[in-house]
Order: C-alpha cells, then sequence, then structure tokens
C-alpha cells in the first residue's frame, strides 16, 4: 500500500513538474521582452504580440493550463508542490480576470511600452554589445506592429494613463534617437546597420504621439477607479487571501494602533532616564 501511494505521488509530481515546464516555456517564448528581463536569452531577437490576436493566444495558454492544473488535486502532491500549484493557479486565475472581466488590454495605456524591449537587451551586459544591439536592430523593426496593435486595442482609457503615454512615448522617441548612440559609440560598426531601424521606430513614435494626444485624448474619458467589487477581487489575487479590504484595513489600523502602544511603553522609560 506503501509502495502504491509513493508511485501514485511521483506520477502527480512529474505529471504537476511538466504542466509548469510547458506553461513557462509556451509563455516566455511569446513574451520574449519578459524573458530577457528574467536572465533568459533564448528569444531576444523576438518581440511580442500585444495584438488581439496575441491577447487572445495568452488567453487560450491560461485557461489551458488552468484545466490541466486543476485535474491534479493539490492532495496528491507533495507540501511544496502544493503550495506551487496555488500559487500558479491563482497568477492564472488573475491573468484571465484581467484579460476576460476587465478587459485591461483595452484601457492599459502603459501597457504598449515600444521601448522597453529594446531597453532591457542593453541595460545588462549579458553578452558582447554587438549581439545585443543586433537582438535591438529586430526589436526596433517590431515597434511599428505594437504601436499598432496599441491603436486598435486601445478603446476609451482614463485621461491620466493616456496622459502618462503621451510622456512616455516622449522618452522613448528620446532613447531611440539619442541614448542609443552611447551604445553605438561602443560598437560603431552596427551605426549603419541600425540606422533604418531607428529611423523608422522614430517615425512610427512620432505618429503614435500625434494619436494619443489626437485621437485617444479626446475619448480617454475612462474611470480609473476599478469599482469596489474588481478592486477586492483584483486584492484577492494580489495577495492571494480571502480577505476583504475592509478586513484588511481593519487589521492593519488595529496593528498600527498596538504598534504604537508598545513604541511608547518602550521609549518613554529611556527617554526619562
Amino acid at each position: 500500500a506503501l509502495l502504491r501511494v509513493e508511485l501514485a505521488l511521483r506520477c502527480a509530481t512529474h505529471r504537476f513538474e511538466q504542466v509548469v515546464h510547458d506553461f513557462y516555456e509556451r509563455y516566455l517564448a511569446s513574451h520574449p521582452e519578459e524573458a530577457t528581463q528574467l536572465g533568459d536569452h533564448r528569444f531576444d531577437r523576438r518581440s511580442g504580440d500585444p495584438s488581439a490576436a496575441g491577447v487572445a493566444a495568452d488567453r487560450k495558454l491560461y485557461r489551458r493550463t488552468l484545466d490541466i492544473l486543476q485535474a491534479i488535486p493539490a492532495s496528491s502532491l507533495p507540501p511544496d508542490d502544493a503550495v506551487d500549484r496555488a500559487i500558479l493557479e491563482n497568477d492564472l486565475r488573475a491573468r484571465l480576470y484581467d484579460i476576460e472581466v476587465l478587459k485591461t488590454y483595452t484601457w492599459e495605456a502603459t501597457d504598449y511600452s515600444a521601448t522597453q524591449g529594446v531597453y532591457v537587451l542593453l541595460a545588462r551586459d549579458f553578452a558582447p554589445l554587438a549581439q545585443r544591439l543586433a537582438a535591438a536592430k529586430l526589436r526596433l523593426q517590431a515597434i511599428p506592429r505594437t504601436l499598432a496593435a496599441a491603436r486598435a486595442n486601445l478603446r476609451h482609457p482614463p485621461r491620466v494613463f493616456t496622459e502618462t503615454a503621451i510622456a512616455q512615448n516622449k522618452g522613448a522617441i528620446g532613447f531611440v534617437q539619442h541614448d542609443l548612440d552611447d551604445f553605438i559609440e561602443q560598437a560603431p560598426a552596427m551605426k549603419a546597420v541600425l540606422a533604418p531601424a531607428r529611423a523608422r521606430a522614430v517615425a512610427a513614435l512620432e505618429a503614435y504621439g500625434q494619436w494619443l494626444q489626437n485621437d485617444l485624448l479626446p475619448r480617454s474619458d475612462g474611470d480609473f477607479r476599478f469599482g469596489k467589487e474588481h478592486f477586492d477581487q483584483r486584492l484577492r489575487f494580489a495577495l492571494d487571501s480571502e480577505r476583504g479590504a475592509d478586513e484588511i484595513l481593519a487589521r492593519a489600523e488595529a496593528d498600527l494602533q498596538a504598534t504604537e502602544k508598545t513604541m511608547e511603553a518602550t521609549a518613554l522609560p529611556l527617554y526619562r532616564r
């Protein structure tokens, strides 16, 4: 009987580990900028797809992984894996909530930062600079596609989000036009290689800035407040806790009062002495 239990445990553990492996392999391959940020440089020459098709592919991946995960009971796993399973399930549910319920891709104007993927290639010295700049060229070439997805996806964001995106876009133009020179000076042979991609990226960013200002900003009448129901759900996902905002606030205020009393009780005798 013990052997059967041990074999079942090993089988469930192997299955769970395979689910986790497959999910992150697919996720990092389709979100190469995040992979670069995490130090996985297999996909440095790729760019993610923030279009509606890319969002749909994300949703399909999250839903499929969640379905497979739920077929592996937590009780069939060792304690450490059971905890990891709960963390991954919560993360997948949060991602699906953002896509299916909040539809953040239609109003999070600041999520379409077109140059972040280029910056993460250059911020760390993980490979020869010429190699990183060659990858940066490919991501520069993808900037017009990213901005086209933003135009297609964004509907009625909160005004402050669009205003922030306008400011970010100006910084992105400056990064491509000027800041890249600091790196190119260290690898001068890459200047001509990067020039066409830089020029197209700047033109796309400038046109996008005009669109943000003249088209999106006038219709940026969305409310940045989620409302209590959505806020509570987002908070549950963020903290992985069933406690609501009111209970968390009450506990925090009680802890603050108790801590202040303890501090006073400790400090007052020291002050008198």
